[in-house]
C-alpha cells in the first residue's frame, strides 16, 4: 500500500526543502483504493487554497486535468513537489491510485510501458487516446459513483469520505463489500468545471438509501463477479500476459468445451448461441455490451488478436467459460493438441515398445495437408515417427502416421536377420513390424549383401534383382514373335498414340519394354504435340467491359438511399464483381483505372456528400440545424470538419437554412 490509511496527513508544518521552492509543506495520505483525483481534492479542501486552478497548476505544472478521472498525467512533476521525506514514486501512484491496472492485462505489453511513460510525463491526453478508452463501445461512467454504506464507514473511520477507485470502473455497478448498488453523485466525470476544479467526496456525496442486491438473481450474481474480478485486477498491477497468451487461453477453453478445434477454428454459431443463452440481451445492454450492434465484440475476442479489447468484455467471456480472472490467468497458455505426455516409443523391436518414455516432440503445421498440426516423436533407439493431430482420444497416441527413421536398433536387427538364411522375408517383416517391401527397401539402403543366402534368394531376385537375361536358345524366337506382333498392332492402329497402345496392348508392350527396350523405343508412333490453347483474353475488350461496370456501380452506390457510402476502390470493385481483377490486374486495365480515378471520392468529397445528406434529413424534419448538429449527423471527425472545402460546405448549408427561415418569417 502506498500510503497508510491510519496515518492521515504528513505534518503540515514540515519544513520546505530550501533547494526547491516549489515543494509543498503538506500533502494528505491516500486511503486504500482511493483515486488520485480524490487525494488532490482532499488536499485542496485541507489547505483552503483561495485559487484551486492556481493550486493545481502549482502541483501538477498544468491546470488542464480533463483526463484525471481516467489516466492522470504529470505524475513525475507531482512527486517532485511532495513534502520532504515522502516515500512515493510515480509507479506506486499509478498502481495504487489510478485505474490503469484494470486495463493493462488486456493491452499489448509495449503499449502498457508507453502508457506509464505518458502518465509520468505531461502526455495525459496522449495516454488517454492511446489507451483506447474513448474508442470503445463501453463509456466511462458519466458521474463519480459511491456506495452509501462505504461513505458512512469512511466518515466514521477516517473522518472524511473519499472516491473509491473500484467504484469508478466501467462495468462495476455494485459495491463488493456491502452487496448494494452504487449510486451516482452530483459530480460529472466530464465537464468544464472538473477541468479546473476538483470536488471532493466530502462535498459531493449526499445521503442515500442503500439498494440491496437480490442474491438469487443471476444478473446480480454476474455483477458481483465482475466487481470481484475488477478488484482482483486492480490489486495485481504487474499482470502483463500479452494478447497472444490471452488468446491461447481462450482457445484452450473453447476447445475443451467443444467450441473450437486445435487449428484455431472457432465454431462461432454454436458459441454465439450458447453465450446469448447464458447472458440475457437486457443484461448485456445494461453493460453496453450488446452483441447485436455494428461490431460483434465476442467474435473479435476469440479470433487471433489484432487490437486490444475492453476489459469488461474479457471478464464476461472469462465468466462464461467457467473461470474467474484469477483462475484464468493461472492457466497455462501452451496448446497441447497431442496431450501432455510422456509419449510412447512405437518401435516394435525396442525394449521400450509402447512405454511412455518420450518427453517432448516437434510440432509444426503441415502445409501439404491443409495446415494440420503434425507432431514428430523420436526415441533414444533412433526410431522417429510423426502423426497428424490433434489427438481425439488416448488411443491416438499409439498411432503411427509416418515413419521418418527406423533407428539404429531396428537396423541392427535387420542386418542380423538378413544374414540368417533360415528366416524368410515374411518372417523377417513380421519380426520387424514392417511390410516386406519396406524391409527390402531398407536392406538396399543399407547396402546389405544380395542375394540373400538360402530359400529367400529367389523371392528377392524376383523383386529387387537386376533384369534377368533370357537363354540364347529362346532369344531369337521370342524377340521375333513380340516384334512382329507389335508391328502388326502399329499397322492396325496408324492414328493411335503411345498411351493408347500401351494401355490396350499391355502384354506386348510390357514384354518389349522389359527385354527389348531399345527396339521398342525406335518403333513407337511419333509423339503427338498438344495443340496450342486457343483461349485468349482480349484485355482491351475486358477493360472496356469492366470500366462500364465500374462506372455503373459508382453511380448505383452514389444514388443508393440512406446513409452515404464512400466510393472507394474496394466498395466499387465488390459491387461490380471485379474486385480481384481491379486489385491484381489494374495495370492491364487503363480505361478502368481512368474511370476509378474519376469516381473514387476523396475525404473532402465524401464529407460534402455526407453534409448534403444530413441537410436533407433536417429539411424533411423541418428543423433548422446548428453547426454541431450538421457535423454530428454527418458523422464527421473533428479534423475533417476543419478542412477548408468541408467548412465551406457546412457554411453554405447553414446559410441556405437561414435564408429559408428568414423568408418564412417575412411571410408570417
Amino acid at each position: 500500500m502506498l500510503l497508510l490509511a491510519n496515518e492521515k496527513y504528513i505534518d503540515r508544518e514540515q519544513a520546505i526543502d530550501s533547494s526547491d521552492n516549489t515543494r509543498q509543506a503538506y500533502f494528505p495520505c491516500g486511503y486504500w483504493d482511493e483515486t488520485l483525483q480524490s487525494i488532490l481534492s482532499r488536499w485542496l479542501n485541507h489547505t483552503h487554497h483561495p485559487n484551486p486552478k492556481a493550486a493545481i497548476q502549482e502541483i501538477l505544472g498544468t491546470s488542464g486535468i480533463s483526463t484525471l478521472n481516467a489516466l492522470p498525467s504529470h505524475l513525475d512533476r507531482l512527486i517532485s513537489v511532495l513534502p520532504v521525506g515522502h516515500s512515493y514514486n510515480a509507479d506506486q501512484l499509478i498502481d495504487q491510485h489510478t485505474p490503469l491496472p484494470f486495463f493493462t492485462p488486456f493491452y499489448p505489453v509495449e503499449r502498457v510501458h508507453q502508457l506509464r511513460e505518458d502518465m509520468k510525463g505531461g502526455e495525459g491526453l496522449k495516454a488517454y487516446l492511446r489507451s483506447g478508452i474513448t474508442s470503445g463501445c463501453i463509456r466511462l461512467p458519466n458521474f463519480l459513483r459511491f456506495c452509501p454504506i462505504c461513505a458512512i464507514e469512511d466518515k466514521e473511520r477516517d473522518g472524511e469520505r473519499y472516491w473509491h477507485r473500484l467504484h469508478q470502473l466501467p462495468g462495476v455497478m455494485v459495491c463488493l463489500d456491502h452487496l448494494v448498488h452504487l449510486e451516482n453523485s452530483t459530480v460529472r466525470t466530464q465537464s468544464r468545471r472538473i477541468r479546473y476544479e476538483l470536488i471532493s467526496a466530502e462535498e459531493a456525496i449526499q445521503v442515500a438509501v442503500p439498494r440491496s442486491l437480490d442474491l438469487s438473481s443471476f444478473s446480480h450474481q454476474c455483477l458481483i463477479k465482475i466487481a470481484s474480478d475488477a478488484n482482483w485486477l486492480l490489486n495485481h498491477p504487474g499482470l502483463l500476459p500479452g494478447l497472444e497468451s490471452i488468446h491461447n487461453r481462450y482457445l484452450l477453453l473453447l476447445i475443451d468445451r467443444g467450441f473450437a478445434n486445435h487449428k484455431g477454428n472457432v465454431r462461432t454459431t454454436q458459441l454465439l448461441e450458447a453465450f446469448q443463452n447464458h447472458y440475457s440481451d437486457e443484461f448485456l445492454r445494461s453493460l453496453q455490451s450488446d452483441l447485436k450492434g455494428s461490431g460483434n465484440w465476442l467474435l473479435r475476442l476469440v479470433r487471433p488478436p489484432k487490437h486490444s479489447q475492453q476489459p469488461l468484455h474479457h471478464l464476461l467471456l472469462i465468466h462464461f467459460l467457467g473461470h474467474t480472472a484469477e483462475s484464468f490467468f493461472q492457466l497455462s497458455d501452451e496448446l497441447h493438441p497431442f496431450g501432455t505426455g510422456p509419449w510412447p516409443c512405437l518401435n516394435p523391436v525396442c525394449i521400450y515398445y509402447k512405454q511412455l518414455r518420450l518427453k517432448d516432440y516437434e510440432l509444426k503445421y503441415d502445409k501439404t495437408h491443409g495446415g494440420r498440426l503434425t507432431a514428430t516423436f523420436k526415441c533414444e533407439c533412433g526410431f522417429t515417427y510423426s502423426r497428424m493431430g490433434p489427438d481425439s482420444s488416448t488411443e491416438d497416441q499409439f498411432r503411427v502416421g509416418k515413419i521418418k527413421a527406423w533407428g539404429h536398433v531396428w537396423e541392427e536387427l535387420l542386418k542380423k536377420l538378413w544374414e540368417d538364411s533360415t528366416v524368410t522375408l515374411q518372417e523377417m517383416a513380421t519380426r520387424l513390424g514392417a511390410d516386406s517391401q519396406a524391409v527390402k527397401y531398407q536392406a538396399a539402403r543399407l547396402d546389405l549383401v544380395y542375394p540373400r543366402p538360402g530359400k529367400t534368394s529367389k523371392q528377392i531376385r524376383k523383386t529387387t534383382a537386376p533384369r534377368p537375361q533370357l537363354e540364347e536358345a529362346v532369344v531369337s524366337t521370342k524377340f521375333a514373335q513380340y516384334r512382329d506382333e507389335w508391328l502388326a498392332i502399329l499397322a492396325e492402329n496408324p492414328d493411335a498414340g503411345r498411351s493408347d497402345l500401351s494401355e490396350k496392348h499391355r502384354r506386348v508392350h510390357s514384354w518389349l519394354s522389359f527385354y527389348d527396350q531399345e527396339w521398342l523405343r525406335s518403333h513407337l508412333p511419333p509423339l503427338k504435340r498438344r495443340k496450342p490453347l486457343s483461349a485468349f483474353i482480349d484485355w482491351q475488350q475486358r477493360d472496356a467491359d469492366i470500366a462500364a461496370a465500374v462506372r455503373a456501380s459508382a453511380e448505383k452506390l452514389r444514388n443508393t438511399p440512406g446513409k452515404p457510402q464512400k466510393l472507394t476502390k474496394t466498395a466499387i470493385g465488390s459491387d461490380s464483381g471485379y474486385l480481384a481483377l481491379i486489385q491484381k490486374q489494374l495495370d492491364r486495365l487503363p480505361l478502368t483505372a481512368g474511370v476509378l480515378s474519376v469516381v473514387i471520392e476523396t475525404t473532402e468529397e465524401f464529407a460534402i456528400r455526407q453534409i448534403d445528406w444530413a441537410a436533407d434529413h433536417f429539411r424533411q424534419k423541418g428543423i433548422q440545424p446548428k453547426h454541431w448538429q450538421i457535423v454530428r449527423h454527418a458523422n464527421l471527425k473533428p479534423y475533417i470538419a476543419e478542412m477548408a472545402q468541408v467548412k465551406t460546405a457546412i457554411t453554405t448549408v447553414l446559410t441556405s437554412f437561414e435564408l429559408i427561415h428568414s423568408m418564412e418569417v417575412e411571410k408570417c
